[in-house]
């Protein structure tokens, strides 16, 4: 009787032992195809505890599991997001709810990224919760896509590109790791749907059931042909056959067979287990619409296109038929008043004298408007430039107006650049003959113009090879700054024009100018004291 108990109590202790390993094997199964998986994976205890980050996790922040576990991932989500993550996180914990929400997690390199984060509680047979088990899919590139839109018609030339993750299922012949990867592929946002060697249905996801308005179980074990009898013969049919010969295909932005109303982007990845090709995946992400901001892009750049033949056509007329009548004006008022000077009366001199003004005007503004075309429309040919020799000759060409106005044009570390010439010639000499004519009354102007390499740049204007930052200040009659955004507008002018000339256009060419050579220009300033025009400019 001692002697059967014994081998019963054996036989148990290596049943129980089998079970625990079991239950190991299953665990590590289940890290390790989650580590293969390009999405963020995490698993959390029945109160929302974190225990379980994926390797995609780790390499994204940078941080260790003992920094993430628990309630420790607050520290990578946006501020402004926390409040309401944390809201529906507790909300879900409650009542058992999916978990599903769109917020900013922070990158290991400082930025913030969005993402899709999904949770789905598994639940015991008396459903109570177990454990939660989640993703997180990176949107970032479909909300900036959608910023974008809102601004179109300033960021036309952005092109949109998006690609799907790869790769999800191991295989599915595990027991104990078959409803993990279920939970894991539903959670997902992208058609999913699994096949044998022999084009048989494995498993498909709830994404891909919605789209076939179909139940999984009616599709499982079933030859594709007879799930999607259209498929056969068809090219996505080719790029499946491929994929069985071990090839990772893709199709971008192609109509789906299923329903031809909307666009899918489509991977085919061989299914491979122990080194042999057993099935194939085929992931699809809809692409609608991307296609439809494309297309609308596409026609927003043909736009452009006849827009700018529309501008050279300005071009052209700036530059003869308007000037043309305003030469005349000008010759025939100047013939009437040297030839009947004695005849006319001081207020018909007066009228003839206000009309050459006016036409001065008109002209040096035609003139203005064309020179701010030109500047849109040239062909830019960057070359180096010292941009010492480009302030001497400014100097020259203002000889005059330096000696009459006693001005001081101090240089200093001015730098080699790669840029257009004529066009930092014209951007300079715009900035300096502002600061002459904006000069206080009895105070000589003192213009600087000195360079050093950027520390602090705008985060749009992120270069490798860095920035120059070129400062060129005056002691001039300065501004107010809450007009340091409107005096690079077409046509603002803070002043009469009685009291200072001018088009308007002087700065906005300035911006322009600093435009093509993708930098940033900006205006800091105080009244009575002067003005610092700051000027970045890309060093490569």
């Amino acid at each position: 009787m001692t002697d059967n108990t014994a081998i019963m109590d054996e036989k148990r202790s290596k049943e129980d032992k089998n079970e625990a390993k079991l239950s190991q094997n299953s665990s590590e199964q289940f890290h390790l195809i989650a580590d293969l998986l390009p999405q963020k994976i995490w698993t959390a205890d029945s109160k929302g505890n974190v225990n379980y980050f994926n390797k995609r996790w780790l390499d994204y922040t940078k941080l260790s599991f003992e920094d993430l576990k628990d309630w420790g991932w607050k520290a990578i989500i946006h501020p402004d997001d926390w409040d309401e993550n944390q809201r529906r996180w507790q909300q879900s914990i409650n009542t058992g709810e999916n978990f599903e929400f769109e917020h900013r997690f922070l990158h290991h390199t400082g930025i913030y990224k969005w993402h899709l984060s999904r949770g789905i509680p598994k639940k015991n047979e008396t459903g109570d919760i177990e454990l939660w088990v989640g993703t997180n899919t990176d949107i970032d590139e479909q909300k900036k896509l959608s910023f974008q839109l809102a601004k179109a018609s300033e960021q036309l030339e952005k092109k949109v590109t998006l690609r799907t993750t790869e790769l999800i299922i191991k295989n599915t012949q595990l027991e104990h790791s078959q409803s993990f990867l279920k939970q894991l592929i539903d959670s997902s946002k992208e058609i999913i749907i699994v096949l044998d060697t022999e084009l048989k249905v494995i498993t498909v996801n709830t994404e891909y059931e919605q789209l076939r308005n179909a139940k999984r179980e009616d599709m499982l074990g079933k030859h594709i042909f007879d799930v999607n009898p259209k498929l056969e013969g068809s090219l996505q049919h080719d790029c499946t056959l491929k994929a069985l010969k071990g090839e990772i295909v893709h199709l971008k932005k192609k109509k789906s067979i299923i329903n031809p109303n909307i666009y899918i982007d489509t991977y085919y990845i061989p299914l491979v287990l122990q080194g042999k090709v057993e099935g194939v995946i085929v992931m699809s992400k809809d692409m609608t619409d991307i296609v439809k901001y494309e297309r609308e892009l596409i026609n927003k750049n043909d736009n452009l296109i006849k827009a700018n033949k529309e501008l050279e056509s300005f071009n052209y007329i700036a530059s003869h038929d308007l000037q043309e009548p305003l030469r005349k004006i000008q010759t025939f008022s100047s013939f009437i008043l040297d030839m009947e000077e004695g005849r006319l009366s001081d207020i018909s001199k007066s009228y003839f004298e206000r009309i050459q003004a006016a036409s001065y005007r008109m002209q040096t503004l035609i003139k203005a408007l064309l020179s701010y075309s030109r500047i849109n429309g040239e062909e830019l040919k960057f070359e180096l430039t010292d941009l010492s020799e480009v302030i001497d000759r400014i100097k020259i060409n203002l000889e005059d107006i330096i000696k009459d106005r006693n001005v001081k044009i101090i240089s200093e570390n001015l730098p080699l650049m790669n840029g257009v010439s004529i066009q930092l010639e014209q951007l300079f000499c715009n900035l300096i003959e502002n600061s002459i004519k904006y000069c206080r009354i009895d105070v000589s102007p003192t213009i600087t113009i000195s360079c050093e390499t950027a520390k602090d740049v705008p985060s749009h204007l992120k270069r490798k090879a860095g920035y120059w930052r070129i400062s060129v200040i005056d002691n001039g009659i300065g501004f107010e700054m809450q007009h340091s955004t409107k005096i690079f507008e077409l046509f603002q002018r803070l002043h009469n024009r009685d009291v200072y000339d001018g088009t308007g256009l002087g700065l906005a060419i300035c911006k322009k100018i600093v435009e093509n050579h993708r930098g940033f220009i900006k205006a800091n300033s105080i009244p009575d004291e002067g003005t610092t025009f700051e000027i970045l400019i890309p060093k490569g």
